[in-house]
């Protein structure tokens, strides 16, 4: 069975905590908004046949002493331009 790939259209922000990824046929946009934090940012990662991958880069040192909380929204709407109504969701990641 042969699979086509589907164009996706990406936005990346550096130093901001969303991503969004968009179906450019059908408009179906995945909005991801993460902690963002000196060693944690959000990151998007092209799988090639697998499509697009939303995840969050995180170096962090575990310590028992001083737990770190890192949190992600993710949205799937069928608007591009989803992000600008949970852009919102950042002020409760800080």
């Amino acid at each position: 069975m042969k699979r086509k790939r589907t164009q996706t259209i990406a936005w990346i922000v550096p130093d901001e905590s969303w991503l969004q990824a968009t179906n450019e046929k059908t408009g179906d946009s995945l909005v991801m908004i993460s902690t963002v934090t000196e060693r944690s940012r959000p990151v998007m990662q092209d799988w090639g046949m697998l499509g697009i991958n939303l995840s969050t880069d995180t170096d962090v040192v575990v310590d028992p002493e001083n737990p770190l909380e890192l949190s992600s929204y993710l949205v799937l709407s069928e608007k591009p331009d989803a992000y600008r109504q949970y852009k919102i969701l950042e002020d409760y990641l800080k």
